[in-house]
């Protein structure tokens, strides 16, 4: 997923983009890897990090929620 500024270009970069992953990486045995443009817009990257941080805290116990 591409998100933020860099989704807006949208096929200008993700076509290549999706050339250049078949060509250079190993494929994956969970199935074809899709490369989509964001639908969450400009604060994409921080939701994404605050979700990270969430879970994060979760597991570790320190927000008092059990995984």
């Amino acid at each position: 997923m591409v998100g933020g500024q860099l989704a807006e270009a949208g096929e200008i970069l993700l076509g290549p983009l999706r050339t250049v992953l078949e060509q250079r990486t190993v494929p994956s045995t969970a199935g074809p890897v899709e490369v989509v443009a964001s639908e969450l817009g400009a604060a994409a990257e921080v939701r994404g990090a605050l979700a990270v941080a969430l879970d994060e805290a979760r597991v570790s116990g320190s927000l008092g929620v059990s995984a």
